[in-house]
């Protein structure tokens, strides 16, 4: 996209403020409807947030990989669900066609991916297989100009939304593992995985950042004079047992360190320190 701090600082800021001033509103609503109000909706499309890592050519804002993991930060303050609905266009929905799409794909599909006018998924998982690919057992048999699947898939994030689906399956179902040629498609979805993962750690780290805000905030206006003894002994057993394993993880790294690799063993680091009782 942009490559310009200047810039990177303006959009950022607006995420942030969106995020603040109308998705953590929002929020109470979604939890008691199961659903995103159209309105807001809306407005994250206006803001341009199903096309951030999409092509500009296409309509995107084409973001970088680094670019993509501070807007998430920001993204990550508010509900999960709000990054969930727009992330599978960015994503799993959308990059297989960015990657090994054909060019009319392409021009067909991602301006209408970045616009947010559909919503992309993208369908791997199956009751017998998920984190080994290879072992997929949906099939695709050509059929004229189409291809006909048979299988099953399940969590499939956005799947009621969805409006384009792409599904991985086996073209030869005699063949085993992933050296099937036709397509390509193993390759594919061995690339596309590793962005969203990127994209969930950050997210992960956004919403642990408004927890301890939350947290915090929460525990500034706790000196009100009240009976706090079983907080105080909560607090006391946490902390100190906290220390401990703290303790015990540093010494093994600076034991590490100074010991050479033969005797770098359990037996000769020293024994953790005992944690105090309430």
């Amino acid at each position: 996209m942009i490559r310009d701090q200047e810039t990177l600082n303006i959009l950022l800021d607006t995420i942030s403020r969106f995020v603040r001033e109308r998705l953590v509103p929002a929020e109470a609503i979604v939890a008691e409807t199961d659903g995103i109000p159209d309105d807001v909706l809306h407005d994250m499309k206006e803001l341009g947030l199903f096309g951030i890592c999409l092509p500009e050519e296409h309509g995107g804002m084409g973001l970088t990989m680094e670019e993509e993991v501070l807007v998430t930060f920001e993204i990550g303050h508010t509900s999960p669900c709000f990054r969930s609905i727009f992330a599978t266009n960015n994503g799993i929905g959308g990059q297989g066609i960015v990657i090994d799409g054909t060019p009319a794909q392409k021009a067909h599909y991602l301006p209408r991916l970045a616009s947010g006018e559909i919503i992309g998924s993208f369908a791997l998982t199956e009751p017998d297989s998920g984190s080994d690919a290879a072992s997929l057992r949906t099939t695709a048999v050509r059929d004229g100009d189409f291809y006909v699947l048979n299988g099953t898939k399940r969590y499939i994030t956005n799947a009621p939304e969805a409006g384009i689906f792409t599904v991985m399956a086996r073209t030869d179902k005699d063949r085993k593992g992933s050296s099937g040629t036709e397509g390509v498609g193993f390759k594919t979805a061995m690339k596309v995985p590793d962005k969203g993962r990127l994209n969930i750690a950050a997210a992960s780290t956004g919403a642990a950042k408004r927890i301890l805000s939350n947290a915090l905030r929460y525990a500034r206006r706790r000196d009100e004079g009240r009976d706090v003894s079983t907080e105080a002994a909560c607090a006391k057993m946490f902390a100190s047992e906290m220390c401990g394993r703290a303790a015990d993880r540093a010494v093994q790294i600076f034991w590490r360190g100074r010991l050479p690799g033969r005797v770098r063993h359990r037996a000769f680091l020293p024994r953790r320190a005992p944690v105090p009782h309430l």
